[in-house]
């Protein structure tokens, strides 16, 4: 059985130029059932204020980052950090080209493949607003979609706050294509890509000179 890494929640720094298999299993690792999503939010806000490319807010424990490179347009990526509660599927486990664990396909592997783009891609063709939510698994008081730029048929109800600015001329939603993953009951047990869907394999993302600082302090590592 492959090795999987456990972190001290207090020394946790998520690696956001690392295979985004890794940093998939590093998110999954961080318990983040609904309304106890600080821990996960604490290390992503830490690990996106790294790039020097991106302004960075918290808000709750929803966590927004942008690129103003003063284009015309600009795309919303958004992902919910919140997982439902644990049924003895942590700590993330791999077994071959599979990684289980909670929240694997819903939606910490979507979440790791945001970060990952966050991080690599630091002059996009047009501005990029990432938001990494809260509580999109339980009743939508509680949910941080909110800080999405204008409400749409696409996206959760919206809240009372406003943690995103007015969209640049031209904004319009992005459209959604099919996910290359499937999820299972309570998101923990990915399944292998029907036919015609595209396979995520490990892949290290190209070095590139854009202001992120990686680091892989606090970390020891098991097997299991």
């Amino acid at each position: 059985m492959a090795p999987w890494t456990w972190v001290d929640m207090a020394d946790l720094v998520l690696d956001l130029q690392a295979d985004v298999v890794a940093l998939t299993e590093a998110l999954v690792n961080i318990e983040s059932v609904s309304r106890h999503e600080e821990a996960i939010a604490d290390a992503v806000e830490a690990a996106l204020r790294r790039c020097a490319h991106l302004t960075v807010s918290r808000h709750g424990q929803t966590v927004v980052a942008r690129t103003d490179l003063g284009r015309d347009e600009r795309v919303v990526l958004a992902g919910h950090l919140d997982t439902v509660p644990v049924h003895d599927n942590l700590p993330a486990r791999r077994v071959g080209e599979l990684l289980y664990g909670l929240g694997s396909c819903d939606m910490k592997g979507g979440d790791a493949v945001l970060l990952s783009a966050a991080a690599t891609v630091p002059e996009p063709v047009r501005d990029v607003t990432y938001i990494l939510y809260e509580a999109e698994e339980i009743e939508a008081t509680y949910n941080g979609s909110g800080c999405s730029p204008r409400p749409s048929r696409a996206c959760s109800p919206p809240t009372s706050r406003s943690c995103w600015s007015p969209p640049t001329a031209g904004w319009r939603p992005a459209a959604r294509a099919p996910c290359a993953s499937r999820s299972a009951p309570a998101g923990s047990a990915p399944t292998p890509p029907a036919a015609g869907w595209a396979a995520t394999r490990s892949t290290t993302p190209p070095a590139s000179s854009n202001g992120c600082v990686s680091s892989s302090r606090g970390s020891r590592s098991s097997t299991g």
